[in-house]
């Protein structure tokens, strides 16, 4: 494949990772939970429905990292037990099937963590990468 292609590619995949969109975006307010003792107006329900949308995003960017951290299959999404935590825990949330989770959120994920270090170690200079000698043998 082109090497500009796969570039620009991995560009594009890495802005559209939720780790990428939550990076914009304010953490979730604990009154999400809250009980709404009045009417609300259209630009109120607006504000809920995209603190929703937000917290929608922590959630799946938790779950690819619980996945990954853990080394868990990610087929673990599709277990009746692990649907009825996140139905326990939050009934508004909608989970991610087991496919959308590997194939579309853990590679934009991965995208978006490697662009990340390559734009650290970009900014700094005179750093010292050690090893644990596993390679090398001792005389």
């Amino acid at each position: 494949m082109d090497d500009k292609f796969c570039q620009t590619a991995s560009q594009y995949m890495s802005g559209e990772s939720t780790g990428a969109k939550l990076e914009t975006v304010p953490a979730p307010s604990e009154e999400m939970g809250g009980i709404v003792l009045k009417k609300p107006t259209m630009i109120e329900l607006d504000f809920v429905n995209e603190e929703w949308r937000v917290l929608g995003l922590h959630m799946d960017l938790a779950i690819v990292k619980l996945i990954c951290v853990a080394a868990l299959l990610p087929h673990i999404a599709d277990y009746q037990e692990w649907k009825d935590l996140f139905t326990i825990a939050n009934k508004a949330y909608h989970l991610k099937s087991s496919s959308i989770i590997a194939n579309s959120h853990i590679p934009m994920e991965a995208v978006h963590v490697q662009e990340l270090v390559i734009n650290f170690l970009k900014l700094n200079f005179n750093m010292m990468v050690s090893f644990d000698g596993g390679g090398m043998k001792r005389q």
